[in-house]
């Protein structure tokens, strides 16, 4: 079990006026020339993170995944059927700005009598992404987006709730806006700000640590926080993180996690071996102001190479079920064309839902 963590290291920035006005210009002054230097610490390190991002552009790596809902947890307050239990075998190619996504996930659910389970195969090209789960395919124009997708700088934190790089979460709302994981971004009532808070460590590793924060674009309140270690050691992979809901808790977060193995997979390049995050129940940390554990996810990689040497045919040709429905989606997700494959191979026009 994970120690209570409370939020601190919040910078809040207070002015004092001396009664003056030209000793409060002086003032404004020194607070706008902080803010213009901890705005160019950040690019810079959104640079060094971008930079740590390109050592992974080509990898195949396969993982487990198991999230578990704890024992301890209260009872749901949602309507069933709730995840009590999800384990996934996954295999994330990337190699040429091309991707290849293998998925097996099993699902024992609270209001089920039975357990469920799911294969998704994701394929890019370069230009066509085509995705397969159960019997439906999708052909969507341009490049994927996928909740499975495995990045070194992002395992620790798959619930953020964007699959996009690191770097381009840290560069807030217009960023993520046009990466194919984030255009469902509401920028319309809320914006992202990346802090810099400074060097710290985390289990001896030096790092530097930041905070990105959503904040309601109408009332100017902080939503959400997620503070982040990198390790400067380790080619700036976030080792430690806490996040904060603040229409849950001011203080006590409602998720964590560490990375707890390194590897060295060639002089200077780190690889998250294995990776741990608690989840709180946020009932109870907005109820009786104390952390309860709901639930766990853990990552274990099993095999990882940086050299992926994959003919084409691997990210572009995807085996289409019998009597499977196919939709051709565009870059804006409207549905162009949909039919279904009979068992000669022929296509049979399918009406799209509405």
């Amino acid at each position: 079990m994970l120690a209570q963590t409370s939020r601190y290291n919040l910078w809040v920035r207070w002015i004092v006026g001396l009664g003056r006005h030209g000793a409060l210009v002086v003032v404004v002054a020194a607070a706008s020339s902080v803010a213009a230097a901890e705005e160019i610490a950040v690019e810079e390190l959104i640079r060094q993170v971008e930079a740590a991002e390109k050592l992974y552009a080509d990898c195949d790596v396969t993982v487990k995944m198991t999230y578990a809902r704890s024992e301890d947890a209260p009872p749901p307050t949602v309507e069933l059927p709730i995840v009590e239990r999800k384990t996934g075998d996954i295999r994330c190619v990337f190699q040429n700005g091309m991707m290849h996504l293998e998925a097996t996930v099993q699902l024992t659910c609270m209001g089920r009598d039975r357990d469920s389970s799911y294969v998704r195969t994701r394929l890019y090209d370069g230009v066509v992404t085509r995705l397969c789960e159960g019997a439906i395919v999708n052909i969507i124009d341009g490049p994927p987006a996928d909740d499975h997708v495995f990045r070194p700088h992002t395992v620790l934190f798959q619930d953020m709730g964007y699959p996009v790089p690191l770097s381009i979460h840290m560069q807030g709302g217009a960023a993520l806006l046009k990466s194919p994981g984030g255009k469902g971004f509401p920028a319309d009532a809320r914006r992202i700000e990346c802090v810099c808070l400074g060097e710290s460590k985390w289990e001896s590793h030096p790092c530097v640590r930041i905070a990105i924060r959503h904040i309601s674009t109408r009332s100017g309140k902080l939503w959400d926080e997620f503070v982040i270690w990198l390790a400067t050691d380790r080619n700036y992979l976030p080792i430690h993180y806490v996040g904060y809901s603040y229409r849950w808790s001011s203080d006590l977060a409602y998720n964590e996690g560490s990375v707890v193995e390194f590897k060295e997979l060639t002089p200077g390049v780190w690889f998250p071996m294995k990776t741990m995050a608690t989840m709180y129940d946020h009932h109870t940390l907005k109820r009786d102001h104390k952390q309860v554990i709901k639930a766990t996810r853990t990552y274990e990689v099993q095999q990882v190479s940086l050299t992926p040497n994959h003919p084409i045919e691997f990210f572009r040709d995807l085996e289409i079920p019998e009597q499977a429905t196919v939709y051709h989606v565009d870059q804006d997700g409207e549905i162009v064309e949909s039919y279904r494959v009979d068992k000669s191979g022929d296509r049979i026009p399918s009406p799209a839902p509405p």
